[in-house]
């Protein structure tokens, strides 16, 4: 009989855990569920069921083998069958549906009774008209239907986060069943896809309302397949004694065990850093950078004579060729921001020995553009040190042959009693079409070695934020994109400083305001007008994440439509070693 598997449930729980699997997870996810957090659920007499599909209702051992799809596009019928299942074979008071890559504290989640309070329980998400990603299922679908149609289920709509796990009274397990029923609730399961945002709307068929009261849970997410989950949507810590957390979303089953082992423990993990000009919060767009690999890089990026801090989002084009570059110069260690990469950038940095690396999920708009992040790494590791603040396609130089050490440079007279150096945004292309320059030769100076004649312009009068700084903008830029502002395009950073905590820095880092500049200047080389170009232009007007709607890149993307993949120009175009304004630079 079922009720042999229940046999010394909890009365005071009333509830059985639902872990939502499949067959081909039984022995990985599931497997490693066993030998951590569901260990101590069967302590607190809390029975569990895994539930697959593609079965006939039998259940072997833990594991019940329902008649529902047992793929993606199928959880909206798996749900209602696993609802059904737990109302007419068992006599419990709830369901906690969760996930097979999920870990949950049970002390945590049980004995505060909060979800016994509520018919509908877990994290709220609303989803207003235009919200709602409609494709999100797509890609992990594997029928045809699952493949190409879309989501068409109703917005607005307010329910509960199936990826971090929801709770069911039997009064909402009856509701849902029934509004399934009706004809409101056979349409909703004709046009959904997302099982979560199912249930919602049937039990709004029926005014129950999700609750989320003392729901605090951390999730992870992988951005590709293979990647390193990192914080995304709710930045926070691992359950631990120092974190109440109910539930961590790891999106894999690599980390029950090293989950389950620091439940015990007085720590918050993973290690974060916040900017030191805003508050210290958790949560969505919350600006915090959460450390990723080994602590013992972050000792040798504080103690560099010189180093790098950078922020970078999908940089695998250009970024092997960034390191080689700093390490020739004598940088010693960088610290870099990752924004949710998904092309490997993450994972071929947290390889390199020398980088200090930090994941951020907040919007890049939403950080000054990227300023509040380094502001974060500056304060926090290189207070008071010489640092660089480059993208992944600026390259600081100030010989014609691009090498020297940096160091050495700035123990020079030129930079004694200096904050900060003045930086030139130079930009460089190739002669020939731009998909050429793939840089596959090593040598993007070679590859890509053209300027204008005369770089910059200096007709806008602006001054910069609390500056007073003058005010170099692109001239290639303005060649490109004829009748533009001329405020656009400013080609100037204060890039190279020893921080401190009186500076106020731009957006973009175009001005400083409280420091001393060295008497030398300094040149970036930009690599922009690259093989990479076009597809960079397209991700970044996709995002929206630039500047002023990402204005310059929309304005790229039409001279891309025109065909223009050659922007040298004989009248122009010099080599960059022989432009004047860059000869002024080298010593």
């Amino acid at each position: 009989p079922l009720s042999a598997h229940w046999e010394g449930a909890s009365p005071l729980y009333d509830t059985l855990v639902c872990v939502f699997s499949c067959v081909p997870n039984l022995d990985t996810r599931v497997a490693a569920m066993r030998a951590g957090w569901l260990a101590r659920l069967r302590r607190m007499g809390v029975p569990h069921v895994v539930v697959v599909g593609d079965g006939d209702g039998r259940i072997e051992g833990d594991v019940v083998h329902l008649d529902a799809p047992d793929d993606y596009e199928g959880l909206p019928q798996k749900t209602l069958a696993t609802i059904r299942w737990v109302r007419d074979n068992t006599s419990f008071g709830h369901l906690l549906k969760i996930d097979d890559d999920c870990f949950l504290d049970p002390a945590e989640f049980f004995e505060s009774l909060s979800y016994r309070k509520y018919d509908y329980y877990g994290r709220i998400l609303t989803r207003r008209p235009g919200q709602l990603d409609r494709a999100w299922h797509c890609l992990k679908a594997r029928s045809e239907r699952g493949r190409t149609e879309l989501d068409k289920s109703p917005e607005p709509s307010t329910y509960c986060d199936g990826g971090s796990g929801y709770a069911l009274s039997r009064a909402a397990m009856d509701a849902a069943l029934e509004a399934a029923e009706s004809p409101e609730g056979r349409h909703l399961l004709q046009v959904s896809f997302m099982e979560d945002k199912l249930l919602g709307d049937l039990l709004a068929l029926r005014g129950i309302k999700p609750a989320e009261e003392d729901y605090r849970i951390s999730i992870l997410r992988r951005t590709h397949p293979g990647a390193v989950p990192v914080s995304l949507w709710v930045n926070g810590f691992h359950a631990s004694r120092a974190a109440p957390v109910k539930l961590v979303h790891l999106d894999t089953h690599q980390g029950q065990a090293e989950a389950l082992d620091r439940l015990d423990r007085d720590e918050l993990k993973p290690k974060k850093v916040w900017p030191s000009f805003s508050p210290v919060r958790l949560g969505y767009q919350s600006n915090a950078l959460e450390h990723v690999g080994p602590l013992d890089r972050l000792d040798a990026a504080r103690e560099a004579e010189v180093a790098v801090v950078a922020c970078m989002r999908n940089e695998m084009f250009m970024l092997p060729h960034f390191l080689e570059h700093y390490r020739r110069l004598g940088v010693g260690a960088f610290l870099i921001a990752d924004n949710l990469s998904d092309d490997g950038t993450l994972e071929y940095l947290l390889e390199q020995e020398d980088v200090a690396l930090f994941s951020v999920d907040t919007d890049y708009r939403k950080s000054h553009y990227g300023v509040a992040w380094q502001q974060a790494l500056l304060s926090n590791f290189r207070y008071g040190r010489w640092t660089v603040v480059a993208d992944a396609d600026e390259f600081l130089v100030w010989r014609p042959d691009a090498r020297g050490s940096l160091p050495d440079l700035l123990r020079g007279e030129a930079f004694a009693g200096a904050d900060a150096v003045r930086v030139f945004m130079l930009d460089l292309y190739p002669e020939g079409r731009l998909e050429d320059a793939d840089f596959r030769s090593g040598d993007p100076f070679a590859e890509a070695g053209w300027c204008e004649r005369e770089p910059f312009l200096t007709g806008w009068p602006g001054r910069g934020p609390f500056s007073n700084m003058g005010t170099w903008t692109s001239a290639l830029r303005h060649r490109l994109i004829p009748g533009s502002r001329p405020d656009l395009f400013v080609a100037q950073k204060i890039a190279l400083l020893r921080y401190n905590s009186w500076m106020r820095l731009s957006a973009g880092l175009h001005f400083l305001a409280d420091v001393r500049l060295a008497q030398r200047e300094l040149l970036f080389a930009h690599f922009k007008y690259t093989a990479d170009f076009r597809r960079k232009a397209q991700a970044e007007v996709a995002r929206r994440q630039h500047f002023n709607d990402a204005e310059e890149y929309r304005k790229y993307l039409s001279l891309v439509s025109e065909g223009r993949s050659v922007i040298h120009d004989p009248a122009v175009s010099v080599r960059w070693t022989a432009c004047g304004f860059v000869r002024e630079r080298f010593q």
